[in-house]
């Protein structure tokens, strides 16, 4: 196979610094960079038709690698720290059992993961683990790496520059949201092209607001303090703020770290507006109920907008016992408090007169404390529905999935749900090893199984958790992208 070498440019080094600062040394890494890429050019690696992006994009991330641990920045130590937390591991995916491991030297085993991680970035597939083209990559990398490791220039400005990100963020609510803007889209562990889609997705939604037209600027700076709230990141799937808490756990910033994970976020709302003690302070009182106060300074209106506002429409953070303003904030006149019941029993978390959240601990003991639930089809689920839930015919006539031959539905509880504690799922029933799963069936299992962890709508996480927890899905551990040695063992 020919390759189109992509040569790996300073800038493409400097993208994973803190606001894409460029240094003194980035020359020197952009250069190692290209002496891996043409280490992976002469080993010829069969990757499909990504090969060279998935080349150029490794040579990338291992460089940025090696400039982390040579300036013990913190970055992959406090990554690192979060796999040992969250899989038992110090690296997803590669385990030297036998030899030991230190997160400031080359690891052969972090360069597989880098290389995997790569592959997945680039490339669609579901690439397994153990592919032996990224073994080969890996061994010849880390070869390069290894000789290198001890000449090469310690970035000081990179570490001293990441250590003022944490500092100032722990004081200043718009100094700790760059910090996570840095972790969302730039960090060389956690960036992906899948954070630039989701913050676009805010965007295009703006563009449905109906008679609001928003500048361009506008909009990308709300999808941008949405996105870095809003969604998980990185190959350990955590919201940023659990990477940032742990970086700063690196530095010894404990209680920082502390105040970073007990951050509190309110989706976008309606809020009520009055104004206390003498214009200093704002209540707001939301549709779902949440009653915050706000200091008069973080809402962006001029006096006498805030006077003429009766509803305000936002989204609010609460970091270190303070909400402050986070993104677009809509006004509305007075008008509109004529309509505030109606505004309230469109919310979402809206309870009707009588009614209250069916929460799992409650449906939990409802059924007898029974979690999960197997049905041959239709008829069966919606009588046991009817029959245990109280379900209105209404209620199950608005219900859809059922349909189809051998669908067999389950019910599943999440039983430290507070509200969404019912979980539904159709057709993977025959992959659940459970024994009082009358419909397992192995060699369906076989086929099937890993196409649960990608279906988003018809699997919910807790359920996945749950089967796996109980051991339920053992034939994930046949299939070609695990092996035993991966994490998931």
């Amino acid at each position: 196979m020919k390759f189109r070498k992509l040569n790996v440019l300073v800038k493409d080094i400097s993208q994973a610094h803190p606001g894409a600062k460029q240094y003194s040394t980035d020359v020197e890494y952009a250069n190692l960079a290209n002496r891996i890429l043409d280490d992976f050019v002469r080993l010829q690696p069969d990757l499909g038709e990504s090969t060279e992006a998935i080349m150029h994009y490794s040579a990338i991330s291992l460089a940025s690698y090696m400039e982390d641990i040579v300036a013990d920045t913190g970055v992959w130590q406090s990554f690192s720290m979060l796999c040992k937390e969250l899989c038992g591991q110090d690296i997803p995916l590669y385990h030297n059992r036998e030899g030991e491991y230190f997160h400031d030297e080359p690891s052969l085993e972090a360069v597989r993961f880098l290389i995997w991680q790569a592959a997945v970035e680039m490339d669609d597939s579901c690439w397994s683990a153990n592919e032996e083209c990224f073994c080969e990559m890996a061994r010849v990398a880390y070869k390069r790496m290894d000789e290198a490791f001890e000449d090469l220039s310690i970035n000081d400005e990179l570490r001293d520059d990441i250590n003022t990100l944490l500092h100032d963020a722990k004081d200043d609510f718009q100094k700790l949201r760059p910090a996570l803007m840095w972790i969302y889209y730039n960090n060389y562990i956690t960036r992906c092209a899948v954070s630039e889609d989701l913050t676009q997705d805010i965007m295009d939604e703006l563009d449905k607001v109906n008679g609001t037209k928003f500048p361009t600027s506008l909009k990308r700076y709300h999808a941008t303090v949405s996105s870095i709230f809003a969604y998980r990141v990185g190959p350990l799937a955590v919201k940023p703020q659990a990477y940032l808490a742990a970086l700063m756990r690196c530095k010894g910033m404990n209680a920082e770290a502390d105040e970073v994970e007990k951050m509190e976020i309110l989706r976008f709302s309606n809020y009520k507006l009055d104004i206390e003690d003498g214009g200093e302070w704002l209540r707001l009182t939301s549709t779902s109920g949440k009653v915050i106060r706000v200091a008069r300074d973080e809402v962006t209106l001029n006096d006498k907008d805030l006077k003429e506002s009766g509803v305000l429409a936002a989204c609010f953070v609460n970091y270190k016992g303070a909400w402050y303003l986070n993104g677009i904030l809509t006004p509305f006149d007075m008008d509109i408090l004529k309509h505030w019941d109606e505004m309230v029993k469109e919310d979402p978390d809206y309870i009707r007169e009588g009614t209250e959240n069916m929460t799992g601990k409650k449906l939990l003991d409802r059924l007898g404390g029974k979690e999960i639930f197997y049905f041959s089809g239709e008829k069966d689920m919606k009588d046991f529905l009817k029959e245990k839930l109280m379900f209105r015919e209404d209620m199950l006539a608005a219900m859809k999935g059922f349909e189809g031959e051998n669908i067999r539905p389950l019910f599943f509880v999440d039983k430290n749900a507070e509200k969404y504690a019912m979980h539904f799922c159709f057709g993977y029933t025959p992959c659940i090893a459970d024994p009082v799963n009358p419909y397992y069936d192995s060699q369906y299992a076989k086929e099937e199984v890993m196409d649960m962890f990608y279906s988003v709508h018809n699997v919910s996480t807790a359920l996945v958790l749950y089967l796996l927890e109980h051991d339920y899905l053992p034939e994930i551990y046949e299939d070609e992208t695990l092996y035993k040695d991966t994490t998931m063992d």
